[in-house]
């Protein structure tokens, strides 16, 4: 497994998401999302979702950019965070896949845990991809 920083929080457009886990997503939407991904030309499923996810984790980011289903990888990301952001905010109405990710990529700007700016100190978080495989977080320590 690598041991690369990988980003929980995203910037695209100038609006911060949170990476999405399949949790966060309807069967509805999976469901939508099949249909929509077939009329694009690629059937893409609720499995294709976690099995790129679980791909991705042991990926280094360098491999991960290079990767020929990066492109879907990242499509995917996108679409479950704003379906999430949606879903946060109260508003159940369909997120659209071709809508999501019509988006030009020098807007798409990963964000480190407000934690991680402190200088001169590099910290690790635990990997998670879009599909989270339904692994919960670590809980953090309050004790001082």
């Amino acid at each position: 497994m690598s041991a690369t920083v990988q980003y929980r929080r995203f910037k695209l457009d100038g609006v911060v998401y949170e990476i999405a886990s399949q949790s966060d997503v309807t069967l509805r939407d999976f469901i939508l999302l099949e249909q929509e991904t077939e009329d694009l030309g690629r059937k893409f499923t609720m499995g294709d979702i976690v099995r790129l996810g679980e791909k991705f984790n042991e990926l280094t980011p360098t491999e991960a950019k290079h990767d020929p289903e990066g492109t879907w990888m990242l499509a995917a990301t996108i679409w479950m965070a704003m379906v999430r952001k949606a879903r946060q905010a109260g508003d159940a109405s369909i997120i659209p896949f071709a809508r999501a990710i019509d988006c030009g990529l020098d807007t798409f700007e990963p964000l480190p845990e407000p934690g991680d700016h402190q200088p001169g100190k590099a910290k690790k978080r635990p990997q998670r991809s879009a599909a989270g495989a339904g692994r919960p977080a670590a809980k953090r320590s309050t004790a001082g």
